[in-house]
């Protein structure tokens, strides 16, 4: 029962990393985490709520979008997926649920600067200083 909680934490991550390492490197000065909402990259409709179900979606979609049929990248239900097993192995390791909750966030981080290092040649900041400041607090 802790590894599908670990998984769907896990997917959870690979989701919102998706996100960021999208709208982080989006050259649109305009977008943020937030604003504007999920949106299909070809035919820019909003995405439902059912349309953003981590690996669930895109597998019930086949991967394309509900309403122009694109594809949707592949790179995306990587990384959710990737995230999810890493997470369930995580929670297997049966540590508190606070540092196993902090451990998969920490490799999310990473897996973030894994992907921006190997298309862009950049590492994000933001992502670096986090994983400094949650490996200290995991030493405490």
């Amino acid at each position: 029962m802790i590894a599908l909680i670990g998984f769907i934490f896990g997917s959870i991550l690979g989701s919102f990393i998706g996100l960021v390492h999208y709208r982080a490197f989006d050259l649109s000065e305009s977008s943020s985490i937030i604003i504007p909402r999920s949106h299909c990259e070809s035919c820019k409709k909003k995405l439902a709520w059912h349309e953003l179900i981590p690996i669930i979606s895109f597998l019930v979609l086949r991967g394309s979008c509900l309403n122009c049929k694109q594809p949707i990248k592949k790179e995306y239900f990587y990384i959710e997926l990737i995230l999810a097993l890493m997470g369930a192995l995580i929670f297997l390791a049966e540590v508190h649920l606070v540092e196993m909750a902090i451990i998969s966030t920490i490799v999310a981080a990473l897996m973030l600067q894994i992907i921006s290092d190997f298309k862009y040649l950049k590492l994000l900041d933001a992502a670096t200083i986090y994983v400094l400041i949650s490996a200290i607090f995991l030493d405490l």
